[in-house]
């Protein structure tokens, strides 16, 4: 099983490398080659649906989505090498987290990411060893993702990944991991980036730069606005049901 405490999609800045941390992982999870052609089932649940990996877009992989109810048969499992559980919270049905947990026992690989739960452990994993989320749905910038040296001798570690920011959505708690998890990497909050020696001559489009915004709260994602105007007026207005504000520059 592998727990990923963000969304397992567009997080990693670099494509490339995200198709290969994506497809190591995969290969970690089902025994498989990197010649292999991996079945591959991702579940959404509770979640947005957009934010979410498009698997069918790696090579080798045979992808298909599902909805939680086909979870319940727990014949639909054998067409599968691997589960993607997007959005997993304490909810889930007795039958479907007994599913799972067979699916894994019989060799199958179980991801699970953009956990939905705050402050309390995932019940599904308390026979292995509980994990307590502290936050969910915060992004947190003020650190850094630093592999540690297990992770680093891990079969789904590549040097041109190493390096490459992930957004957090959950923090999971120190003291909740147990000697029976095998932390890979972990977020390193006293670490500031080096952004010319951590991304190089990259264009400036591409280099990410860590900002206290993410700290502000919100439902799904925070959006930026870049111009350049002379002897302009811009304005810009976010409204809802509840409350309104604007910017004048």
């Amino acid at each position: 099983m592998l727990l990923f405490c963000s969304r397992f999609s567009r997080r990693i800045n670099n494509a490339s490398a995200n198709n290969l941390f994506v497809r190591r992982c995969l290969e970690w999870l089902s025994y498989s080659k990197t010649t292999d052609s991996i079945r591959v089932c991702s579940v959404v649940y509770n979640v947005v649906d957009g934010n979410v990996l498009k698997l069918h877009d790696l090579d080798r992989v045979q992808f298909a989505s599902a909805e939680l109810s086909d979870l319940s048969d727990s014949s639909f499992f054998s067409g599968f090498d691997v589960l993607v559980f997007n959005g997993m919270n304490n909810e889930i049905s007795p039958l479907i987290y007994l599913n799972m947990m067979d699916f894994v026992s019989n060799g199958g690989g179980l991801l699970l990411c953009d956990l939905n739960l705050s402050e309390d452990y995932l019940d599904m994993l308390s026979s292995i060893a509980p994990v307590y989320v502290q936050t969910s749905g915060v992004n947190i910038a003020s650190g850094f993702n630093l592999w540690t040296e297990e992770g680093q001798q891990n079969p789904i570690y590549d040097s041109s990944f190493s390096g490459v920011p992930v957004v957090l959505l959950n923090t999971v708690q120190e003291d909740g991991v147990s000697s029976n998890w095998t932390v890979l990497s972990v977020f390193d909050t006293d670490y500031t980036p080096n952004l010319e020696e951590d991304y190089g001559d990259e264009d400036d489009d591409e280099v990410p730069i860590p900002s206290s915004d993410f700290d502000i709260d919100g439902a799904y994602f925070t959006a930026y606005l870049r111009c350049v105007y002379e002897d302009g007026l811009m304005k810009i207005t976010e409204s809802s049901s509840s409350s309104s504000s604007s910017a004048t520059g």
